[in-house]
């Protein structure tokens, strides 16, 4: 997504574990840093503890919740 954000319409959700090893933590900044610039709508979720996917249970129930509202502004207005 870091390269296309020209195109983004619709706000986004980023979320992602600070200790991860797949995905480096550091794109996901890099994707904030750049939506802030282009004043892109997002929402941001940084998970000290956890690495790739959400492993430690509290995270995991966290996350959920955050996809929830996150998604329910824009769920409430579909047809």
């Amino acid at each position: 997504p870091l390269y296309s954000t020209q195109t983004l319409a619709a706000p986004i959700l980023i979320a992602h574990g600070a200790k991860d090893r797949v995905v480096d933590v550091d794109h996901a900044w890099r994707l904030k840093r750049v939506l802030e610039r282009q004043k892109k709508s997002f929402r941001w979720q940084l998970y000290p503890g956890e690495a790739h996917g959400f492993k430690h249970g509290a995270d995991r129930l966290k996350h959920m919740q955050e996809v929830a509202a996150f998604l329910k502004p824009h769920l409430n207005n579909a047809p």
